[in-house]
């Protein structure tokens, strides 16, 4: 039976061109197999993930990888998410297959289930995301904090939407399923 866990890498190296390390990857079935978790420095800025697509695909293809999840700092995944879909072509033609994370994912299985290729089982919550902000003022780090706060905002706004969605939906299923008991029944 084969470990469904992908490789987690931290990269020794700070700078993009040197964070893939094509060697210890290419011993390893696993991050052929089944792919790597990268965690990227805090750090990390857009044009960093712009060069990675130029560098990694090489050296991921040499290891044999083919699915690559890359996680960030909560601050740098809202300030590089706009460059994400760019970043994912280029590696896409390449032949690998790359998503981005924010460090709250690593409290779901959502970097699993996308290695799994399923819906995840637990989600990202708002209460995981505020958790995060308090971890990241306790560092003084009170911008990531701030940006923790806003996915928490805009997550929350969009859960009694969706909650109403689900509740229309049901409603309707529930009056369909009456219906069609009563001409059952008739």
């Amino acid at each position: 039976m084969h470990d469904p866990r992908p490789i987690i890498v931290v990269p020794k190296s700070s700078q993009v061109s040197n964070m893939v390390e094509a060697a210890e990857l290419a011993i390893e079935p696993r991050a052929q197999r089944v792919g790597i978790v990268m965690i990227l420095p805090r750090s990390i800025q857009p044009a960093d993930l712009m060069v990675s697509g130029v560098f990694w695909p090489r050296l991921l293809r040499l290891a044999g990888v083919q699915r690559v999840a890359v996680v960030l700092g909560v601050e740098a995944w809202v300030i590089a998410k706009p460059v994400f879909a760019a970043c994912q072509a280029k590696m896409r033609e390449q032949g690998i297959e790359i998503i981005y994370f924010h460090e709250g994912h690593l409290e779901s299985d959502s970097i699993q289930a996308w290695f799994d290729r399923r819906r995840p089982r637990r989600r990202v919550t708002t209460d995981m995301l505020v958790k995060l902000a308090e971890r990241y003022t306790a560092r003084s780090d009170t911008r990531s904090a701030g940006f923790a706060l806003k996915i928490a905002e805009a997550q929350a706004q969009a859960e009694p939407v969706e909650t109403a969605a689900t509740a229309q939906m049901s409603a309707t299923a529930i009056a369909k399923l009456e219906r069609s008991a009563a001409a059952t029944a008739v």
